[in-house]
């Protein structure tokens, strides 16, 4: 079986979880907050590897479009806010 990956958690229920650690240098920009963590809403590991890895390219987009402006963004509510719409798995 090939490695889960790093940002793929499974709880002791069976869930499996989204868990991404936050750049230090970000951290401001998102209040101080120290990882992400959504619930996948999978028991089935390859449904996990693919939402996780949808979530994972969206929010390294974020980090992205967060360095490219030096962290300019109006408040650390605005960032969470894009992260919020960035984690609805059912959107697109």
């Amino acid at each position: 079986m090939a490695k889960a990956p790093s940002f793929l958690w499974r709880s002791r229920h069976g869930i499996y979880y989204f868990r991404l650690v936050i750049p230090e240098t970000l951290r401001p920009a998102f209040g101080e907050r120290r990882e992400i963590r959504r619930s996948l809403g999978a028991c089935r590991r390859p449904e996990a590897v693919r939402r996780a890895r949808r979530l994972a390219v969206r929010i390294e987009t974020l980090f992205d479009e967060l360095h490219a402006t030096d962290n300019r963004f109006s408040s650390p509510d605005d960032v969470n806010a894009r992260l919020a719409q960035l984690l609805d798995l059912d959107a697109t």
